[in-house]
């Protein structure tokens, strides 16, 4: 009868159905920061702090001085001898900031950016202005 008793409380009832347990649905979410390779694993907020990227020479998705352009594939794309099957890319060096947008339920990161420089209309910016047309027009392509 002790074996008995032992075994249902014991074994089934606290071992099996986890009885001394009470369960909860968890509620929260998720932090993620991205941050650009570093030196030593310092902090990125300290001035002695170097960063270690690789350069874009030793990156087979670059673009390098031997390839040529490939306007097919967009703007800083290039075709290289190794990789004639895929476009390559021209690189550039981002922090954790710049390449990752937090959103409310994730977050963005960015694998390729396009950059173009933009001059606001200064009618659209006056005091008096009623109506709009175009606040923003490009000034220079990459």
């Amino acid at each position: 009868a002790l074996c008995g008793t032992f075994s249902y409380i014991g074994v089934y009832t606290l071992a099996y159905n986890l009885a001394y347990l009470k369960f909860f649905t968890p509620i929260g979410s998720a932090r993620l920061k991205l941050q650009q390779p570093v030196v030593g694993k310092c902090d990125v907020d300290d001035a002695t702090c170097r960063d270690a990227f690789p350069s874009t020479t030793e990156l087979p998705y670059c673009c390098q001085p031997d390839c040529a352009p490939a306007p097919y594939a967009g703007e800083g794309s290039c075709s290289c001898s190794w990789r004639p099957r895929f476009p390559n890319y021209e690189c550039r060096f981002y922090d954790g900031d710049s390449a990752g947008i937090p959103q409310r339920s994730g977050i963005f990161m960015a694998s390729r950016m396009r950059f173009q420089q933009e001059v606001a209309n200064e009618t659209c910016l006056l005091p008096n202005a009623t109506t709009c047309s175009k606040l923003w027009s490009i000034k220079a392509k990459p």
